[in-house]
């Protein structure tokens, strides 16, 4: 009797993990409903099991802006909103909400800048604040020397490189932790060539990719990709872009969710091969998970891709797609609309093969998942 009752339990726990790894929670902020301006928030948990919508539940509610005062309270319309550790909602304006608790962490509109284990960093005017998501305390740095060296840092933080713009063409400069810099490229170019209504200032792109490598982009007619190291002080070509015309936008590197370096500007998305010194070009923007979407759309939409399978074609916020293990969700419209005011969201799942529509017309982003 013993060992059937011990089978019993075996077999039901088998089936609560089970049914435990299906469970995945869409975290969405919405608008409150019916408002004629954009002045409520609420972040809402949308529950799935086996790829159907099964419940939703409201995390947090609050105003955008606090009563008399200009400055943003929680807001979710702009940047970039991410989950960190799978508990943590970062929104774009600097907020921090605890999804487990339910409760707002820090209000301050603060601007986010990395992360360490238990501890969030955030810059102001004032300088570097940490958060510490144990004890919650919020705090000013007062080390003077912390993340006090010029441009961009390196990720152990003991060096920085800094564009000179006094020189023509232009150089980059190796700081290092007492800010004594020298000369490393003594010609980066002019930054991308932008075009003449463009907001923005010409940028050389740079990025590092470990400890003493960073790569950067030379723009003239051609872009030049190069690959310098700090410690041998060598300058290797990667690759070569004929005839890019100028853009509204910056040129840029970052790092996909493939872990490949990605190039982008105004002729395209190029994933630069470090070992064979290529660029290839990009026709899909990877989302994780197995998830892709091409990056030529026509009126109709994009293609969405499963493990190289379609799995459909819609008209919706692509670039902003979020994904879990199984489980794709993006942001809609109608063919023709304007997506800056999504229909509302939908999602694919590997178990049900099929989308999930949710119509919000007060939607305001498609934040990320929770497991």
């Amino acid at each position: 009797m013993r060992h059937f009752i011990l089978y019993i339990l075996i077999l039901t726990c088998s089936y609560c993990t089970a049914q435990n790894n299906t469970a995945r929670s869409l975290i969405v902020a919405e608008y409150k409903a019916g408002t004629e301006t954009a002045s409520y928030t609420y972040l809402v948990r949308y529950n799935f099991v086996k790829g159907e919508l099964i419940s939703k539940d409201t995390i947090l509610g609050a105003p955008i802006r606090k009563e008399n005062s200009p400055d943003s309270y929680v807001s979710f319309g702009h940047g970039r909103n991410f989950i960190y550790n799978n508990r943590y909602v970062i929104s774009g304006t600097g907020n921090v909400i605890d999804i487990d608790t339910k409760s707002l962490v820090i209000e301050e509109s603060d601007y986010y800048v990395d992360s360490s284990g238990d501890s969030l960093i955030f810059r102001t005017e004032k300088g570097y604040w940490v958060l510490d998501l144990k004890t919650k305390n919020y705090g000013l740095v007062t080390d003077k020397n912390y993340r006090n060296i010029k441009g961009l840092l390196s990720p152990d933080l003991k060096h920085g490189i800094e564009i000179d713009n006094s020189k023509s063409p232009h150089t980059i400069l190796l700081c290092d932790s007492t800010n004594v810099c020298e000369m490393i490229v003594d010609d980066c170019g002019f930054g991308t060539k932008l075009l003449r209504f463009s907001s923005f200032s010409p940028k050389v792109a740079t990025l590092w990719l470990d400890n003493f490598n960073f790569v950067y982009a030379n723009c003239s007619s051609n872009v030049e990709i190069r690959k310098v190291n700090i410690n041998t002080k060598s300058n290797e070509l990667l690759g070569i872009i004929d005839s890019v015309p100028p853009s509204i936008l910056n040129a840029g590197f970052f790092i996909d969710l493939n872990k490949d370096l990605i190039f982008a500007c105004s002729k395209g998305d190029y994933m630069v091969d470090q070992n064979l010194k290529i660029l290839r070009v990009m026709n899909e923007k990877y989302h994780g998970n197995h998830f892709s979407s091409d990056l030529k759309e026509d009126k109709e939409g994009v293609v969405i891709r499963h493990k190289n399978e379609v799995i459909g074609k819609l008209y919706c916020k692509s670039y902003g797609a979020v994904t879990t293990s199984g489980y794709f969700a993006v942001e809609y419209g109608d063919p023709g609309s304007n997506l800056g005011y999504p229909k509302g969201f939908k999602v694919w799942s590997v178990e049900n093969q099929a989308w999930i529509t949710v119509d919000i017309p007060w939607l305001c982003a498609v934040t990320g998942w929770i497991e």
